[in-house]
């Protein structure tokens, strides 16, 4: 037992010695703040928000989520608009088929680093969605595809940041960025047209595009993966292909349940 909490604790010790520090003047690139984050939101969606809003009444955050949705909107959008602005000027022989990390300090480099940290706030950022949840009791919404989903994404993102800043991981977020630019559209129409929540074809239509969004990573890191000769790290390249595949069979079994089962349930009580 000794031996296996040794060598698990020589190889954290290896991959912190291992981490890229170019961006660590910047906040929340420290190992620390990433366990504070993900502590402090699961302690608050599971333990300190419900049990604070035991005695309260659900907050009313209108405003909030429509000012939030403007901001991921616009945020989602420029990001997705700096990636190919940096593709184009930077890096125009980028390859999709395995494109390696460049960790020199010139400036397309730097700006590929910097790239994956923005990306990595907006995922700090996305966090609220939960938040928000829990302040206004809807916690039928907190589900466990939802939860995992946000720390899931939270954690790769950041080991991005601190083991693979650019090269095939860049795509990831430009990708990303495009499919919440549409979310959080449809999330911003439905605070002034509540009917839209109902809306089961827009509901369905916007679950499929994060299920494609899925499938086409799955295939964009498979590929390197499978490919002997990419430099690309093998094993994070292992734990991408198959989160995305957990991912997409989650949001599969949300799709079936929510647009096949209750359909066929509406359809029979018709």
């Amino acid at each position: 037992m000794a031996f296996v909490i040794g060598s698990i604790f020589n190889k954290i010790i290896d991959a912190l010695d291992n981490r890229d520090t170019r961006l660590d003047h910047l906040p929340f690139t420290s190992p620390l703040s990433a366990i504070v984050v993900a502590t402090s939101y699961m302690y608050f969606v599971k333990v300190g928000g419900p049990s604070f809003m035991s005695r309260r009444k659900p907050f009313e955050l209108n405003n909030v989520i429509i000012i939030y949705n403007l901001i991921q909107i616009v945020l989602n959008a420029a990001l997705f608009l700096y990636g190919l602005y940096a593709w184009w000027n930077y890096n125009p022989n980028f390859n999709l088929a395995c494109e390696p990390i460049d960790w020199g300090t010139n400036v397309p480099a730097i700006k590929a680093a910097e790239s994956v940290y923005y990306y990595y706030c907006l995922k700090l950022l996305d966090l609220c969605d939960t938040i928000f949840f829990v302040l206004k009791k809807k916690t039928g919404q907190i589900s466990f595809l939802h939860v995992y989903h946000h720390l899931v994404v939270l954690i790769f993102t950041y080991k991005a940041v601190g083991w693979s800043p650019g090269g095939q991981f860049i795509i990831v977020g430009m990708l990303n960025c495009i499919v919440h630019t549409i979310m959080y559209t449809y999330y911003l129409f439905s605070v002034f047209e509540p009917e839209l929540k109902k809306n089961v074809a827009i509901k369905r239509s916007v679950t499929t595009i994060q299920m494609i969004q899925f499938l086409l990573l799955l295939f964009y890191f498979g590929r390197p993966l499978l490919n002997p000769d990419c430099p690309l790290p093998k094993f994070f390249l292992f734990e991408v292909v198959a989160q995305n595949i957990f991912l997409f069979c989650l949001f599969a079994n949300f799709y079936y349940r929510n647009y096949c089962v209750n359909q066929r349930v509406l359809n029979k009580a018709k």
